[in-house]
């Protein structure tokens, strides 16, 4: 077990994989850090993008129009922060 900040250490010490816990669920990568990063980010934009539109058609399911301005960006980014484990899994199914 490894814990540091330092990009450069960890893609030296962690060559193989790396096991990442994240919400209570464990995710294994393979290859170093600096590969890690690249993966997690591009899994954190997917899921972003799929809760987003999960929420639009929702919203238009309902009837319910979408907020304009900043206060509404703020509430659905909440919104995400707190049900991004069950869009993940929810994007896992779909695979």
């Amino acid at each position: 077990l490894v814990v540091s900040h330092d990009a450069d250490f960890l893609d030296n010490v962690c060559t193989n994989i790396i096991i990442h816990l994240e919400d209570r669920n464990l995710k294994a990568y393979k290859g170093g850090y600096t590969e890690f990063k690249k993966r997690h980010g591009e899994a954190r934009k997917h899921n972003e993008k799929e809760y987003k539109k999960l929420v639009g058609e929702a919203k238009k399911a309902t009837g319910e129009q979408s907020s304009n301005g900043r206060q509404g960006e703020a509430r659905e980014g909440k919104a995400f922060r707190q049900v991004r484990g069950e869009v993940r899994l929810f994007a896992l199914a779909q695979q």
